[in-house]
């Protein structure tokens, strides 16, 4: 469930004051993100790199939430 939070982890059961994608908001995440996942999903629930194709310059991939990689 989503829960926002300002910064402070201790707000969050996991310790995970999260951004989520393109950081309008922060919410408390079900894990800490960062190197290629750094936000968290809308959701709460994981870590992600997208959650839309408009996140991406090449689509991104919802299963993994990770950015296609470019075209050679």
């Amino acid at each position: 469930m989503r829960q926002p939070c300002t910064g402070d982890a201790a707000e969050c059961i996991t310790n995970a004051c999260e951004a989520t994608v393109g950081n309008a908001t922060q919410i408390c995440c079900s894990e800490t993100c960062g190197a290629d996942r750094p936000f968290c999903r809308s959701n709460g629930q994981g870590c992600v790199q997208c959650e839309t194709d408009n996140d991406c310059g090449n689509g991104c991939n919802t299963q993994t939430g990770l950015c296609n990689a470019l075209l050679p």
